[in-house]
């Protein structure tokens, strides 16, 4: 599936330079995104694909078609037990494409070169509900590695309850 060694390097850089958060103002929410993605045969083997991911989905690859599931699993914070953390993944195959449109004014025609690919599709939105105290710094930093560390293990593991 998507190579999660691009997203980890990425969660470390961000983890070290940790005095990006030093200089953002206060926050009343934190979030971690990402759009992981990765090129598959077609629909049916996208299908397949995600299966081992989405261990509560009965998916028949054979007969199913335009898949996009979507499910929040909320999990209390470890670094503070009183937030809530919601764990928004969105799994999907879509097809995307590059349309190409070459105008030659010299014969009045137009030509189109269509190329289209299918993609096993992973969008994260890992963040805290609104908080009544803003936070900032280590406390803001701490959380953040926390829900870095979600997507992280939604990415590898898949959708667990």
């Amino acid at each position: 599936w998507v190579d999660t060694r691009t997203l980890r390097a990425w969660c470390t850089k961000a983890y070290n330079s940790q005095r990006w958060l030093n200089v953002c103002p206060l926050a009343s929410r934190l979030a971690f995104g990402a759009i992981l993605g990765r090129l598959t045969a077609d629909a049916q083997t996208g299908h397949e694909d995600l299966r081992r991911y989405l261990h509560c989905v009965q998916l028949d690859p054979q007969s199913s078609s335009d898949l996009f599931y979507q499910i929040n699993r909320p999990k209390t914070s470890r670094v503070d037990p009183g937030i809530r953390l919601n764990r928004v993944s969105r799994w999907s195959v879509p097809q995307v494409g590059r349309v190409g449109v070459t105008i030659d004014p010299a014969v009045s025609k137009a030509t189109t070169n269509i190329q289209g690919w299918y993609i096993c599709k992973l969008e994260l939105d890992i963040s805290t509900p609104p908080l009544n105290d803003a936070i900032s710094g280590d406390g803001a930093y701490e959380i953040f590695q926390e829900l870095a560390d979600h997507g992280q293990n939604i990415a590898k593991d898949g959708d667990l309850p």
